[in-house]
Parts: structure tokens; C-alpha cells; sequence
């Protein structure tokens, strides 16, 4: 069953996702890289995949586990692997923030984001997340 984030999770969300903006990771890093930061055992390591350096569209993808990785790998090598790419994506699991458009987000997007008085205003600066898991369509 979905348990919803609390409003301090949002926030913490809000605060990290800023920072990561603000640090312009894709000035360095390709949509290919993959970064894997580990913490304790093997299992525990987290990949990151970081979107813009071609300019479109910026945001990071984080992926749980040598599963997670996988995942990507899928979505990177779709054509390599003849799988189509609705498949593909129906069996992604991942968290996804990207800064887009305000016309972009949802009415409880924009709701969280007036909560934190992050500028929605603006035309691009709309932060969308999106929790991505296997076999559901996504809410957020």
C-alpha cells in the first residue's frame, strides 16, 4: 500500500533538490554517466543519473541497487535489446527530479510547492518529481 511523504519529508525533498540545482551537475556529467555512491555493504549503493548537459532537460535520476542499475541499463540500451519502449518504462523503478516548466506540474505539485514558498512563478522553475515503480503508472 502507497504511504503518502509527510510534509517535513517534502520539505527535506524541496531542500536537497535545490542544492543539487544550484550545484549544476550537468555542466559535468552526461546522461550516460552513472555515478554509484555506496554506504555500508555492496547492496546498499545508489546510482544517480544526471539529465542536461545537452541542454533540454535537467534533473537527476536515482536509482536503488545493482536492480536500480538495471534498470537504467534497460532504458539505455531499449533499441540494443529490441524492447519496446512503453516496456521499458513500465518496468522502471526509479525517483526522478527535474526542473521544468511551471505549466508542467500537477495542482499537488504546486500545492507542496506553496507550502515551502518555492517560486512556481516562474516559467522554469517548476521542480517534478516523479516515483517511478514497476507496473504502476506514476501519481505524482
Amino acid at each position: 500500500m502507497r504511504k503518502e511523504a509527510t510534509i517535513e519529508q517534502w520539505k527535506e525533498l524541496y531542500e536537497v533538490a535545490t542544492r543539487i540545482k544550484e550545484m549544476k551537475p550537468w555542466n559535468k556529467f552526461w546522461d550516460l554517466d552513472i555515478i554509484g555512491i555506496r554506504e555500508g555493504n555492496e547492496e546498499d549503493t545508489t546510482f544517480y543519473s544526471i539529465l542536461g548537459h545537452g541542454g533540454d532537460c535537467y534533473g537527476i535520476v536515482v536509482y536503488e541497487g545493482y536492480e536500480g542499475l538495471n534498470d537504467f541499463m534497460m532504458l539505455t540500451m531499449q533499441e540494443q535489446l529490441n524492447l519496446p519502449i512503453e516496456y521499458v518504462m513500465f518496468s522502471q523503478n526509479n525517483l526522478t527530479c527535474y526542473w521544468g516548466n511551471r505549466e508542467e506540474l500537477t495542482d499537488k505539485q504546486r500545492k507542496i510547492s506553496k507550502k515551502w514558498d518555492i517560486n512556481t512563478e516562474e516559467r522554469t522553475n517548476g521542480y517534478i518529481f516523479s516515483l517511478l515503480r514497476q507496473g504502476i503508472i506514476p501519481i505524482i
